[in-house]
C-alpha cells in the first residue's frame, strides 16, 4: 500500500515537473543578438571600373571607346541565416551615358544601361567575436546581367528616331566587404566585386562590359531574431 502510495505521489510531482518546466524554459530563454543575428538591408552607390576592351562597329566606322569609368548604385537585402552566413539579393544599374558614332556622313547616339541581378553568399570568417562592431566577409554568388540600349537617330526624316535593343547575360560576381554596425539599427558597408558580362552581340556597339565595383552603403538592421 505504502509502495502504491510512493507510486503515485512520484508521478504527480512528475507530472507537474514535466508541464511546468515548458514554461519555465521559456521564460528563462536566451535571446542571441548582434549583428550576427539580424537581417541588413539598404542602398549602397560608388564606381563601377569598366575591363572589357572589345570594340563591334555594329555597321558605323568610328565607335567611341566606353568611358573607363561609370557611376554604380544598388538596392541590397542580405539575409542571416547563419551567424557565420548571409544570403544577399542585389539589384544595381550602370550607365554608359551618351555615346557617339561617327559614320562619316552622320553622327549617331547611343545609351547603354546594364543592371546586374545577383544572389550571392556572404561568409564572415570571424563571426565569433561577435562583440566587434566591425565584420568583415567573403563574396561569391551569381545571376543576370540585363542590358538596354537607345540609339538615336536624327538623321531619320527629320526626327529622331529611337532604336531600343536589349540583351541578357548569365554572370557570377566574387569580391570582399565589410560590414559596421554603428548602431543597434543602422550599419555601414563597404564592398567590392569582381562581375564578367559579356553579351552575345554588341550593345550600343560593345560586347564586353565586364568590370569591378567599389562601392559604400548605409541601411537597416532589422530586429534580432530568438533562437
Amino acid at each position: 500500500m505504502k509502495r502504491q502510495a510512493n507510486a503515485v505521489v512520484a508521478g504527480l510531482f512528475l507530472f507537474v515537473a514535466l508541464s511546468v518546466f515548458p514554461a519555465f524554459a521559456e521564460a528563462i530563454e536566451i535571446t542571441k543578438t548582434g549583428f550576427g543575428y539580424s537581417h541588413f538591408a539598404g542602398a549602397r552607390f560608388g564606381a563601377w571600373a569598366m575591363l572589357g576592351d572589345e570594340t563591334v562597329t555594329d555597321g558605323v566606322s568610328q565607335p567611341v571607346e566606353l568611358s573607363a569609368g561609370a557611376l554604380y548604385g544598388e538596392f541590397f537585402y542580405a539575409h542571416r541565416v547563419h551567424p557565420m552566413i548571409s544570403a544577399e539579393i542585389s539589384i544595381g544599374v550602370f550607365s554608359q551615358g551618351d555615346i557617339t558614332y561617327d559614320a562619316g556622313s552622320a553622327v549617331y547616339y547611343y545609351g547603354a544601361k546594364v543592371y546586374p541581378i545577383l544572389i550571392s553568399a556572404k561568409f564572415y570568417p570571424f563571426s565569433a567575436n561577435t562583440g566587434h562592431s566591425m565584420h568583415p566577409y567573403l563574396r561569391a554568388g551569381g545571376g543576370v546581367a540585363y542590358g538596354t540600349r537607345d540609339a538615336i537617330d536624327p538623321y531619320y526624316y527629320g526626327y529622331d528616331y529611337f532604336i531600343e535593343d536589349t540583351e541578357t547575360k548569365f554572370t557570377y560576381a566574387v569580391g570582399a566587404g565589410v560590414d559596421w554596425a554603428v548602431a543597434s539599427q543602422i550599419g555601414l558597408n563597404l564592398d567590392f566585386k569582381y562581375v564578367p558580362i559579356k553579351f552575345g552581340k554588341p550593345l550600343a556597339g560593345f560586347k564586353d562590359y565586364s568590370g569591378w565595383q567599389l562601392v559604400f552603403g548605409v541601411g537597416y538592421i532589422f530586429q534580432s531574431k530568438k533562437h
